[in-house]
């Protein structure tokens, strides 16, 4: 994914996400494609992309995002949340979420 606009980057202070009702999304043989008609673009998520994704249909504290990622993957806490922050910087710049 790279960053195609301006939007503000996560940063400690945003503590919940959402996805952007304007991003168009399927799923094709498991994998999740999302497609931006605002910046003209499309991408397509790996395995812990797609369950972001998911999870993120309503307004989520990232806090239950992660502790939720870091129970199905058994990882550690500290680590998911440092991944799932960069991931959602990523699609924050790209304008794929909303961020509060």
């Amino acid at each position: 994914m790279t960053v195609t606009n301006n939007t503000t980057p996560l940063s400690s202070n945003h503590t919940q996400v959402r996805r952007r009702s304007d991003v168009l999304f399927a799923e094709v043989d498991g994998e999740i494609i999302l497609m931006s008609l605002e910046q003209a673009y499309y991408v397509g998520l790996n395995d812990v992309g797609n369950d972001v994704w998911k999870l993120i249909e309503q307004l989520t504290p990232i806090e239950a995002l992660v502790a939720r990622l870091a129970e199905e993957y058994d990882g550690d806490p500290a680590v998911i949340e440092q991944d799932v922050r960069a991931l959602l910087s990523e699609m924050a710049a790209d304008g794929l979420v909303e961020l509060s």
